[in-house]
């Protein structure tokens, strides 16, 4: 059961990593071009954001995707902080739209 369980979690990140392909290919070449790290605190972009200064459980990927990835096994949800700009946000995998501060996000896998 688990190993169909982990196949199903694999295929499904695999697809999204393939998805972001051409995104991940204009941070390389931003990484290149420009010397900008692929993945960045959220200070590089929210830097008037004084809830994002002293963060260290989320990350930015490029500029547009944060991601507050789960740090504990076991762990059922995440608490995440949305800065106030944009006005919204768009979750994944619901895609369902955020308001900017502070949510408990469900972390189901």
């Amino acid at each position: 059961l688990s190993s169909n369980i982990s196949a199903r979690h694999f295929g499904a990140f695999a697809r999204v990593h393939a998805s972001l392909c051409d995104y991940r290919h204009a941070l390389m070449e931003e990484t290149e071009t420009r010397g900008l790290p692929i993945t960045r605190h959220p200070m590089f972009h929210y830097s008037h954001d004084e809830h994002i200064r002293d963060m260290v459980s989320q990350v930015m990927l490029g500029p547009d995707i944060l991601v507050a990835p789960v740090l504990f096994p076991g762990a059922t949800s995440v608490e995440v902080y949305l800065p106030e700009d944009p006005d919204k946000w768009v979750r994944w995998p619901s895609m369902a739209e955020a308001r900017p501060g502070n949510l408990v996000a469900e972390a189901p896998f």
